[in-house]
């Protein structure tokens, strides 16, 4: 190892926590004094830092669900199609209203299409290695949209399935489990926390002992939410079983990156 100048080349050092967490450590050595070794005693100095890069959680039950439902209508025109779409839309309206704390508000589309329907065959010629679809007329039109509904009471979910999948041209796709904000405002500092305590164990394991550290920065980096799917719709059937709803618990991370100042004890 070679010195430039008054500073030591950077050394990066990857650790992985065994208690589920991934912490990147890179070490900086450098100072102004001339001295080739880290500063003795208990003075704490930014000239000698580690950062850390780690990751903490927080496990728990969400309270509510996000249903995602597929809905269409069919005619033999576009506006035909709009508007059998529109009469299944206040059906489904009608029907969730309870389920969605009584506010339609929880409701979005997520995608809007209307588009032609060909049924037809294939047919091939001799001129060409590919066949050619011949359409089949008259044409049909389908209205599709798509939403997402908010459950804020996730154990009306298998209730809500029932209820919608009674409404021709209305499929529940499926549901995953939500935070609500509440939950995630009790969790986040629970998962950082964590972090933190991953980060401090890092820099403390890397720089061995014989060491004093302190923090002297902490940005978060990213917070992640990793919901677990409630129901999925079966496809084996046209008449497919009752819902089955799903239990567990889902994470929050949480990912920070700590500068910590060392100096010997």
């Amino acid at each position: 190892m070679t010195k430039e100048g008054n500073a030591w080349p950077l050394v990066t050092l990857i650790a992985v926590l065994l208690l589920g967490a991934v912490a990147i450590v890179s070490i900086t050595h450098s100072n102004s004094y001339g001295s080739t070794a880290p500063p003795q005693g208990n003075t704490i100095t930014t000239n000698h830092a580690i950062t850390v890069t780690a990751t903490g959680y927080a496990r728990g039950q969400p309270s509510q669900a996000q249903m995602y439902i597929n809905v269409n209508g069919t005619g033999s025109t576009t506006q035909n199609a709009v508007a059998n779409l529109s009469s299944t839309m206040g059906n489904l309206n009608n029907t969730i209203y309870a389920y969605v704390g009584d506010n339609l508000s929880n409701i979005e589309t997520s995608s809007y299409n209307v588009e032609a329907i060909c049924n037809g065959t294939y047919y091939t010629i001799s001129s060409t290695l590919y066949p050619r679809f011949k359409c089949s007329y008259p044409v049909t039109y389908e209205a599709d949209e798509r939403l997402i509904a908010l459950l804020p009471n996730q154990t009306q979910a298998g209730a809500a399935v029932n209820a919608l999948s009674a409404i021709p041209n209305v499929y529940v796709s499926s549901i995953y489990s939500k935070f609500s904000n509440a939950q995630i405002a009790a969790l986040r500092p629970i998962a950082l926390s964590d972090a933190m305590q991953n980060a401090t164990e890092q820099a403390s394991a890397t720089l061995g002992s014989g060491y004093n550290i302190s923090v002297l920065n902490v940005s978060v980096n990213s917070y992640y939410f990793r919901p677990f799917p409630l129901y999925v719709a079966s496809t084996a059937s046209s008449s497919p079983p009752p819902p089955i709803i799903y239990g567990g618990t889902s994470t929050i991370s949480e990912s920070v990156t700590a500068v910590f100042a060392y100096s010997k004890s």
